[in-house]
């Protein structure tokens, strides 16, 4: 991706940064959705890879779970 879609060699000196820079911002929100999945089920009743879900489902928030999915799913269809 960071090399493919530069039409220009310019655009690759500034991708070579942006995109690790990317990379670490979308991947701020793993460690809280982990630590309160850890948190709320220690006994490891519930798989790490539905947190999302499950963590909104236990605490009420249908709503919410719903949100995550439909942006999951999302994310997951698009090109």
């Amino acid at each position: 991706m960071t090399v493919v879609e530069n039409v220009d060699e310019r655009h690759l000196t500034k991708a070579i940064w942006l995109f690790p820079l990317y990379l670490l911002a979308i991947n701020i929100f793993v460690l809280p959705i982990t630590f309160g999945g850890l948190l709320h089920f220690p006994d490891g009743t519930v798989d790490a890879d539905t947190f999302v879900l499950t963590l909104p489902i236990a605490e009420k928030q249908p709503w919410l779970a719903l949100f995550a999915f439909i942006g999951g799913l999302s994310a997951a269809t698009a090109w």
